[in-house]
């Protein structure tokens, strides 16, 4: 803040006086800079940097952030394959833990049949080993390039929407149908959108 002040100096000249307040240590206190009127401002040597302080953090930050978003050929293998890797252990571990739980009826007619589904239920070993899976899991996100946690599982529902479709065929022969084939490719194609889009 700037507060003027005046008065009057030797052979009528006003004199003017700017008293500039900062935020600053009291080491530093504040700058008095006086003047004869009609001269120009003092240097800004003399005025502390009492705004561009603040901003100078702001800046030191967002180009720390671009620079952990510069894309090279390996950050995009690694981020790709860690995507993949994670995706792999969660629905590993989330299958373990619903073959041991719910079992794996073939056909619809078996679903009313408690009998039949306790039959198809994996042994109880499943789930721990789906846990431990799971706990895998959790873990690989932090290996990822990039230094965002929203963004890497934002990008990464749209990886586990296209595995899960696969690892269903796969594991249970649940083949996607049209519908599971357009809503996954859209879904991949916006994550990768949100993940290489220019920052």
């Amino acid at each position: 803040m700037i507060e003027p002040s005046k008065e009057k100096g030797g052979g009528g000249a006003r004199k003017s006086t700017f008293l500039v307040i900062s935020p600053m240590s009291n080491a530093e206190g504040a700058a008095i800079a006086s003047f004869e009127s009609g001269s120009s401002l003092p240097p800004s040597s003399s005025i502390p940097n009492v705004v561009s302080a603040p901003y100078d953090d702001l800046n030191e930050g967002e180009s720390s952030t671009a620079s952990i978003e510069q894309w090279t050929p390996t950050k995009i293998v690694v981020c790709i394959l860690l995507m993949g890797a994670t995706g792999v252990f969660e629905i590993m571990g989330g299958w373990l833990i619903w073959r041991a739980v719910r079992g794996n009826p073939q056909n619809e007619n078996e679903n009313n049949n408690d009998d039949n589904n306790n039959k198809k239920k994996s042994p109880w070993w499943f789930a721990i080993l789906g846990a431990v899976s799971l706990i895998i899991y959790g873990y690989l996100p932090t290996l990822q390039p990039i230094n965002s946690f929203g963004r890497i599982y934002a990008v990464y529902g749209g990886f586990f929407i296209v595995l899960s479709f696969l690892f269903g065929w796969a594991l249970d022969g649940d083949r996607p149908d049209l519908g599971d084939i357009v809503g996954g490719t859209i879904s991949l194609v916006g994550v990768l959108l949100v993940l290489f889009w220019p920052r």
